[in-house]
């Protein structure tokens, strides 16, 4: 769990960081065959969760941050986020 007071972007880019990580941290190390089998009854795989996941963290990041929505082609919101920061 990250900790850190230093502003509400920097929180939530800690927030967002550990995120990441536990969601690499689980699925590291696997095969596509572990990533692509559906094995609950909503249909999900981890390939797809990880793919909702940055769908998900691109429209938040974009829309909530910066007021703008990402033009298909510039980068997507990756190049805003990393903007931000440094």
């Amino acid at each position: 769990m990250p900790l850190t007071d230093s502003g509400e972007l920097d929180t939530a880019l800690a927030f967002l960081d550990f995120n990441r990580e536990s969601v690499l941290k689980k699925a590291d190390g696997l095969g596509e065959e572990q990533l692509r089998p559906v094995l609950v009854p909503t249909g999900t795989n981890l390939l797809g969760l990880v793919k909702h996941l940055v769908a998900a963290e691109r429209y938040w990041f974009g829309l909530h941050l910066t007021g703008i929505t990402p033009l298909a082609g510039q980068g997507g919101w990756a190049s805003v986020v990393l903007a931000k920061r440094s």
